[in-house]
This record gives structure tokens, C-alpha cells and sequence, in this order.
């Protein structure tokens, strides 16, 4: 993560969506002793969010504090795992059935304009959907 100056634990550490922090280098990187925030209002393109309850970098509390903030938000969606973890995303044997189905449906229903059928997930679980989309 460092080489893309990312830190996942700088969120569950300060609230605050921000640049990496480097400690005593941030003066000479950002002119500024803190690692300045990400201006999540310069997002342009509307954003769905996947997220599950087991996933230690990526906290559910602070999936749902981060959603609001976004300026296009569409989804928030929760993976129906209690053990799926940040991994699981990308490695886990069973991700197709437990996320990417869905996922793929989202993306489908976004591209072609179509109003999503949220009564129809195959295993995650629809919390907040906007945009086109009602909220259920």
C-alpha cells in the first residue's frame, strides 16, 4: 500500500480519509504536518459499495460513514458471510456465488440504465441503494 500512498489503518486510526502519513516527512510531501484528506467530492462516477461484517480493514462502521460522503453513491451492499474478510474479495473460493454475481449485476443494471432488482441478490444484502434506485 505504501508505494501507492495508501494506509488502510490510517481511517480506523484518525476517522479521516487521508494521504499516507509518512510522520516526519509530511512537511517536506505535503508542506503540512498531517497528511492532507482525499477530496472525495471530486468523484465523478457514481460508486456502489461492497463491504463485509468480518473484514478488520475495512470496518463496517466506517463503510457506512464513508458512503454518505461520497457525491454519486448508488449501493451499499453487505456480502451474507459472517466470515468473509477483506481477503475474500479477491481469493476466496466461493467469492462468485457470495459476491461477484451480484457485483456483476450491479455493474450490468448501472451500464444499461436499468432499474436494479434488489428483491433479487443472490447472497448480499441491499442496504441503501440511490440514484435511479429507492431506498429499501
Amino acid at each position: 500500500y505504501k508505494k501507492y500512498g495508501l494506509n488502510p489503518m490510517s481511517f480506523l486510526v484518525t476517522g479521516k480519509f487521508r494521504q499516507y502519513d509518512y510522520g516526519k516527512v509530511n512537511s517536506d510531501r505535503y508542506n503540512a504536518t498531517e497528511p492532507p484528506e482525499y477530496n472525495i467530492s471530486a468523484v465523478s462516477t457514481k460508486v456502489a459499495l461492497f463491504y463485509s461484517t468480518n473484514d478488520a480493514l475495512s470496518v463496517e462502521q466506517d463503510v457506512k460513514d464513508f458512503y454518505p460522503r461520497l457525491p454519486n453513491p448508488i449501493g451499499l451492499f453487505r456480502v451474507n458471510y459472517s466470515t468473509f474478510n477483506h481477503l475474500d474479495f479477491i481469493v476466496a473460493k466461493d467469492a462468485r456465488p457470495l459476491l461477484y454475481e451480484d457485483l456483476l449485476d450491479v455493474l450490468a443494471a448501472f451500464d444499461s440504465g436499468d432499474t436494479l432488482d434488489v428483491t433479487n441478490r443472490k447472497s448480499v444484502i441491499p442496504e441503501l441503494i440511490y440514484d435511479q434506485y429507492e431506498h429499501i
